[in-house]
């Protein structure tokens, strides 16, 4: 099934990946996460260099802005051109997306929709402020539960969350422990706006929602790790020789389960209550 789109494209950028999709009215730009979660882990560094909206990572910069990376850029801008556009990452894919939307404000006017998930932080306090100047209610980024990932590099290092998030808690798992008032609320209409392309999914007046949704959609981030659990981390990843399978990397990353692609589907279709196979797809890496 296509979804409404008639036409796609797989790309490879040196180890980044991902796919355009598009029709007459649409075009979707996604990029997928490591292919090597346990290297990304391990060695990701926080220097930062200079994005025309502020301060960003280096080496998310530098896979966006690459010479070859580029090229695909603009072939999606001529494929965009009048279209709604929609762009959207996993883990460091969604990374990606955040700063390919800065590029396409800044280089051809465009302001997509991007929906992130499990996506780390990206810049400083510049950038994040310009970025909600510029696409004020563009980014929503979805996390589910107690993700790692999106807790670094840490706000210590001069970094800071755009966007909006939307964190998604099993009910079960929130009674059982005890939450505020404000989170105990299951944000039904919230998480209407979490994906509306794919609306159907979120849609509140859905004969699929039950009384008790499974699934609550919290409206806040959780805290960065500091630099010293941070550095413990990467730390206990081991030395760059020493490879740990990556079904067993649960194991040795605090909440890395959650930050599992896979986790991110069971949990949307949780909240959707949808059953029709649209979520059954097999996915590499992150």
């Amino acid at each position: 099934e296509n979804h409404g789109y008639e036409f796609y494209q797989v790309f490879q950028v040196n180890d980044l990946f991902g796919f355009m999709s598009w029709s007459d009215s649409r075009a979707l730009l996604c990029f997928r996460g490591s292919a090597n979660p346990y290297n990304w882990l391990r060695n990701l560094k926080v220097d930062q260099t200079q994005h025309e909206w502020g301060l960003v990572h280096r080496g998310f910069h530098d896979g966006i802005y690459s010479e070859e990376m580029t090229n695909v850029i603009k072939v999606f801008q001529d494929i965009a051109q009048e279209k709604q556009v929609t762009i959207t990452g996993h883990s460091l894919g969604g990374a990606l997306a955040v700063l390919a939307a800065t590029r396409f404000k800044i280089e051809s006017g465009l302001s997509p929709s991007l929906y992130t998930f499990g996506q780390p932080l990206v810049g400083n306090d510049q950038f994040a402020d310009r970025f909600m100047q510029e696409l004020p209610n563009n980014l929503f980024r979805v996390i589910n539960k107690k993700d790692i990932v999106p807790r670094i590099p840490p706000t210590a290092a001069g970094y800071r969350h755009c966007g909006h998030p939307k964190r998604l808690s099993d009910t079960r798992i929130s009674k059982m422990f005890g939450t505020s008032q404000a989170e105990e609320v299951p944000a039904v209409e919230g998480a209407a706006n979490i994906l509306p392309n794919f609306g159907h999914y979120f849609d509140s007046q859905s004969s699929n929602w039950r009384s008790e949704p499974p699934v609550h959609v919290k409206e806040n981030d959780l805290q960065s790790l500091s630099m010293e659990e941070f550095e413990a981390l990467q730390e206990s990843l081991g030395p760059r020789d020493y490879i740990v399978p990556y079904g067993v990397l649960g194991d040795h990353v605090p909440y890395f389960n959650d930050h599992k692609i896979s986790e991110y589907i069971e949990m949307l279709q949780k909240l959707s209550g949808a059953d029709d196979g649209f979520y059954e797809v097999k996915v590499g890496g992150l």
